[in-house]
């Protein structure tokens, strides 16, 4: 599990997430479609600015029904 930290709240330890570095051809090889926002593209691949995509559940647990398009999401250093 890696920490991870979200830009309007305070970090916590219990914060931690499985996360995997993909590119644009990972969703559809795993045939998953995009619930809400955009599918990563070959522009992300090269942009300065990264991008990620979350699952259902880290949606739930991290943003509740605050709608997560949009937010910011920091993958922390591991904890000591």
């Amino acid at each position: 599990m890696t920490p991870v930290a979200l830009a309007d709240r305070a970090p916590a330890d219990q914060d931690v997430a499985i996360y995997r570095t993909v590119d644009a051809a990972y969703m559809p090889a795993i045939g998953q479609r995009v619930a809400r926002g955009r599918a990563l593209g070959d522009a992300d691949m090269r942009a300065t600015a990264r991008v990620v995509v979350v699952n259902e559940a880290f949606a739930t647990r991290y943003f509740g029904a605050t709608d997560p398009v949009g937010r910011t999401v920091r993958i922390r250093k591991q904890l000591a």
